[in-house]
């Protein structure tokens, strides 16, 4: 599965690196004769600018003599599937991160020239990343989607059932997704199969396995409609060797930004929470990793996604209505109302309803599934993707504004489901003797009159050692009680976001 270690350096390659492998690095340029040196005559190997203003590859040995190899073209592989980075690697990726999409906002801008020309660089890489990289899919990935979605489903099934009592749930099928395929891309056989099978696919080549989750990357991130913010990062412990296979798997297919620290220093927390606010926009506002000097990588995925209904919900109606929670209490929320909407997707059966609310100018929807008094949302999960729409009718249409966030711990839930050799196995392939200590998921979203926004992060931490047909004109679905919602990609199947209401609080 190893993919062979051959990389051409590219213009933001800016990093030290100490270099402990097997006898031979390899350095070719061009036509010419490759060169072979001694890896262990080499103290470091460093991007530069020489006397003459060229770009070169500049090589140290152990007796602190440098030597440049012209950089135009130049290629570097190595005996050995390791290397070790001695400084820190800020960014290794030519993309920092991706960007969100925002459009520049020209309003007053004199007076907030800094961030508008934010703005203006922020859509303008976009564009850029958008033509650079075209979107190709085939229907094969739809079927391995909707695979995944049963596992992921049957998943967050467990998650709600490992909580002592009903609360808020909400929950990230994609964002679990990257983070496990990083990891994947240093498993052990057993380990890969595994992952994979979840993921919706048996016996799953490597590279078609991270070519899948690049395009995933490059269609969502380039949709016009929604904003949709992807990142992935790797934090390394300084002093140890990591497989170079696998960070350069994550590099070129996951866009991963890899960072060098000292997980002893409390610097090091403080810069995975700025990496996380930055890229949700301040709606997570820290990974919440404990301090532990043992740690050796940490690897993290965040998702962000803001988008309008394609039909939005009128402010002026908006008032305060019941809102009864799982326990019968009654409590009064604010609550956005449709009437009378004409070709809204809906489900009108005896033991459910089912509404789907389109967003703007894209193809993902957000559907809201209740049940009939006394039965859980619990019970509709299965049922989700067996719900059989109508938009001839006319709906009415009430829904409680919410905000809501969770945290979850992923071990327990992903053992219950047969993944629990993650944690019982090392990964020889990221580094020696290290194995997964924690996964665990953050998750928050804001849901209003305009339309939703919502983030999710995903860690690994890693340390040594037949439904009824529907007749009725008329259809009034009020989500005044417990219900199931999830966020859906209807022409592609990706899931960004499932969750279950099943209490608000009264508003003050």
């Amino acid at each position: 599965m190893n993919r062979k270690l051959l990389f051409t350096i590219p213009s933001a390659f800016l990093m030290a690196t100490a270099l402990h492998a097997d006898p031979f690095m390899h350095v070719s340029n061009g036509d010419k004769t490759p060169n072979d040196i001694k890896v262990e005559s080499i103290q470091e190997v460093r991007h530069t600018v020489n006397e003459k203003g060229e770009r070169v590859i500049r090589m140290t040995d152990a007796n602190g003599i440098e030597k440049d190899y012209p950089l135009d073209n130049a290629k570097i592989s190595f005996d050995s599937d390791y290397t070790r980075a001695s400084e820190e690697i800020s960014d290794w990726t030519e993309y920092p991160y991706f960007p969100i999409k925002r459009e520049p906002r020209d309003s007053d801008y004199r007076d907030r020239v800094q961030e508008y020309q934010e703005d203006l660089a922020s859509y303008r890489a976009w564009l850029n990343f958008r033509n650079d990289n075209p979107i190709h899919y085939n229907q094969e990935w739809v079927t391995i989607t909707d695979s995944s979605n049963v596992r992921q489903m049957g998943l967050f099934a467990e998650i709600v059932k490992e909580s002592k009592e009903p609360k808020n749930f909400i929950y990230s099928p994609l964002s679990l997704q990257f983070a496990l395929a990083m990891l994947a891309n240093g498993s052990r056989e057993n380990v890969y199969e595994k992952i994979t099978k979840f993921m919706g696919k048996e016996n799953w080549d490597v590279e078609e396995m991270n070519e899948y989750f690049n395009q995933i990357i490059v269609r969502l991130v380039s949709l016009d409609g929604p904003k949709i913010g992807i990142s992935n990062g790797v934090w390394m412990a300084k002093g140890h060797i990591f497989g170079q296979n696998f960070l350069t798997n994550l590099r070129e297919w996951y866009y991963a930004n890899t960072c060098n620290v000292d997980f002893s220093q409390d610097s090091t927390y403080e810069i995975m929470d700025d990496w996380v606010k930055e890229r949700t926009l301040g709606l997570i506002e820290e990974m919440s990793v404990e301090k532990n000097p043992s740690i050796m990588m940490v690897l993290a995925n965040t998702l962000y996604l803001n988008a309008m209904w394609m039909h939005s919900f009128d402010k002026e109606k908006t008032d305060t209505c019941s809102f009864w929670n799982y326990d019968s209490t009654e409590v009064k929320v604010p609550t956005m109302h449709m009437i009378d909407e004409e070709q809204i997707p809906v489900y009108d059966g005896e033991d459910y309803q089912a509404v789907s609310l389109a967003f703007n100018n894209c193809t993902f929807e957000m559907e809201f599934f209740l049940p009939k008094k006394g039965q859980s949302p619990l019970d509709l999960i299965d049922k989700m993707d067996s719900t059989k729409y109508n938009s001839d009718c006319y709906l009415t249409l009430d829904i409680p504004k919410f905000s809501l966030s969770d945290n979850t711990n992923l071990n327990d839930p992903l053992t219950q489901i047969d993944l629990g050799i993650l944690f019982g196995i090392d990964y020889p392939a990221i580094a020696n003797y290290i194995m997964v200590d924690k996964i665990f998921q953050k998750t928050k979203m804001e849901l209003d009159e305009e339309g939703v926004k919502a983030a999710a992060l995903t860690v690994i931490i890693m340390s040594g050692a037949a439904p009824l047909e529907i007749e009725d004109k008329h259809v009034h679905i009020s989500l005044n009680r417990p219900f199931l919602f999830r966020i859906k990609d209807r022409q592609h199947h990706t899931v960004p976001f499932v969750g279950i209401i099943n209490t608000l609080k009264e508003e003050n």
